[in-house]
């Protein structure tokens, strides 16, 4: 996905016209629509398919978990980053001049969601362990690892980013008089 350029020597963004700006607020829509579903599938894959892996070709248990929520991982970043871009996208109504530097932010979110295959992984492990002997029901254990997998994802990756993001954009719409 291509910026729009930022002319520095003027503090201000380059090629801001309106249609411009529709077309940028287009394309983040198109990527909300397309992932969001996507990363929903993925993570009901992790929880669900793994188990019917288990059945039908005998696969190792914690093998199984582990694989789950690597995929339900790679889910909920993929949602996490559409979430933060439908959020980024609604804001650019307000201060259209600045849509550029909120999607340049959005992208690099992606990097953070390397980290949730590990948490994924370590998740996995953690309720395989406490299932066991605790007694805990196994259903209700993927879902408990799911919702600390998914709620971590969302928390980190939202509640931190997005209030730097327009924390950062409120200061420059009030350097530049908006």
């Amino acid at each position: 996905m291509r910026s729009i350029g930022i002319d520095r020597s003027r503090d201000a963004i380059a090629g801001c016209d309106p249609a411009t700006i529709r077309r940028l607020q287009r394309r983040l829509l198109v990527v909300t629509v397309k992932y969001l579903p996507l990363a929903i599938a993925l993570t009901l894959m992790g929880c669900f398919g793994t188990q019917l892996l288990e059945r039908s070709i005998g696969l190792d248990r914690h093998i199984g978990f582990a694989a789950g929520w690597i995929i339900g991982g790679f889910g909920a970043a993929i949602g996490t980053l559409a979430i933060c871009v439908a959020a980024l996208w609604a804001r650019s109504a307000v201060g259209a001049g600045h849509a550029a530097i909120r999607v340049d932010q959005a992208i690099r979110m992606t990097t953070r969601g390397r980290l949730l295959i590990l948490l994924a992984a370590v998740s996995a492990e953690t309720v395989t362990v406490l299932d066991a002997p605790s007694g805990i029901d196994r259903g209700l254990a993927l879902w408990v690892n799911s919702i600390i997998t998914v709620g971590l994802a969302l928390f980190t990756l939202i509640a931190d980013d997005v209030r730097r993001i327009v924390r950062r954009v409120d200061v420059m719409d009030q350097h530049q008089g908006r």
